[in-house]
């Protein structure tokens, strides 16, 4: 895999693939060609697809010719016309022929300087796997190493549905892990007393590898603080904490993010108050806008430090036990009974107000909502 975002690939990059001779390797596979329309020809593409998504991930880069041992050798680039068409199709191809279906992929045009184009087709791996390849009657798991594709036997199988689970079970080990420092375990600070939301957001190749990223105060991420008041920046073995003092406590904490050397992204905040006249108040904006904005925050920051999607956002309240939520002036929700609740994980190429609406939806069942209610209802 090309390591950059994959917005930001150029046809120097792909041009510097071709003059270090870099090899096809589990990660990075070279075509000529586009695939046609054959049966063989769409096989072999959905078997791709689905080696790089049942391993570690990886890109197929199209207009890229090997030199017969695997190397880097020209960019030729493919034709523009009825190119839209084509990747269309490659699109429903994966939709409908990997069971399960796979979450996401993308595909990225590189314009070459000859007028032809590059296409690079990012396959991350992924949490659902192993995926099947079911085409014309055909229907086998197939998995990458360093020579290529292959096809998964019993014993590969076994092993690719442990790891999955233990992907899953390493970051949400991340994400309590977030929930256990409220109380300042190993922290410079507390959190505040009072109802609080922890959302991690971390890269999904993070629950197969752990980085190692220069982070620096100038370059972590702000926690959110709606009022601006002025941040402590304190630096640690596993990265950079930013927090602001709650009623200028240096020892007690509003809100906090961690961004850590490995890859991933910590933020905590506070959600509401005891209010003398409505009691116990959680307000919706730290729900809703809030979690908007640092996951789509968090997503502009990973990619700066060169981490693409899928990325996953897990997300817990607590300290909410209750506490209510005023929908408008004459009518409040339920009070919170369940707490701590964990309102899950969400997986997404991009994290946007669309993706991380299934959080929104378990955070207002909390407090007795089936769904968002409209805003100023």
């Amino acid at each position: 895999m090309i390591e950059r975002a994959l917005a930001d690939i150029t046809e120097a990059d792909l041009q510097g693939l071709v003059e270090r001779a870099t090899p096809e390797n589990r990660r990075l596979d070279f075509k000529a060609q586009l695939p046609g329309r054959s049966s063989r020809e769409v096989k072999n593409f959905l078997i791709d697809v689905a080696s790089f998504a049942n391993g570690e991930g990886g890109d197929l880069i199209y207009g890229l010719v090997e030199d017969g041992n695997g190397a880097a050798y020209a960019l030729p680039g493919v034709g523009p016309e009825g190119l839209d068409e084509s990747l269309l199709a490659f699109e429903q191809r994966v939709r409908d022929c990997l069971d399960p279906r796979l979450p996401t992929f993308d595909i990225h045009r590189v314009p070459l300087a000859s007028g032809q184009v590059a296409i690079v087709v990012r396959v991350p791996p992924s949490m659902l796997a192993p995926h099947r390849v079911r085409y014309e009657g055909h229907s086998y798991f197939y998995g990458r190493h360093s020579g290529g594709n292959f096809e998964m036997d019993a014993a590969d199988l076994r092993f690719a549905f442990a790891a999955n689970e233990s992907i899953s079970i390493r970051l949400r080990d991340l994400h309590k892990r977030a929930v256990q420092r409220l109380d300042g375990e190993n922290m410079p600070c507390a959190m505040h007393p009072g109802p609080k939301f922890v959302l991690t957001i971390a890269p999904l190749s993070l629950g197969r590898e752990r980085g190692d990223f220069p982070i620096t105060q100038h370059n972590a991420m702000l926690p959110y603080d709606p009022d601006r008041r002025p941040p402590v920046v304190r630096t640690g073995l596993e990265g950079v904490i930013i927090y602001i003092p709650a009623d200028e406590n240096p020892q007690s904490a509003s809100a906090w993010s961690i961004s850590h050397r490995a890859g991933y992204l910590e933020h905590v905040w506070s959600l509401g108050r005891i209010h003398e006249t409505a009691g116990a108040v959680i307000f919706r904006s730290r729900i809703e806008e809030a979690v908007a904005n640092m996951a789509a925050h968090s997503m502009t920051h990973l990619r700066e430090l060169g981490l693409d999607g899928p990325f996953v956002a897990l997300a817990t309240m607590t300290g909410i036990r209750d506490y209510k939520i005023w929908i408008r002036a004459d009518w409040p929700t339920d009070e919170a009974w369940q707490d701590p609740a964990y309102l899950g994980e969400v997986i997404a190429d991009r994290l946007d107000p669309d993706s991380v609406r299934p959080l929104l939806e378990a955070s207002w069942r909390v407090f007795g909502e089936n769904d968002v209610p409209p805003a100023g209802r």
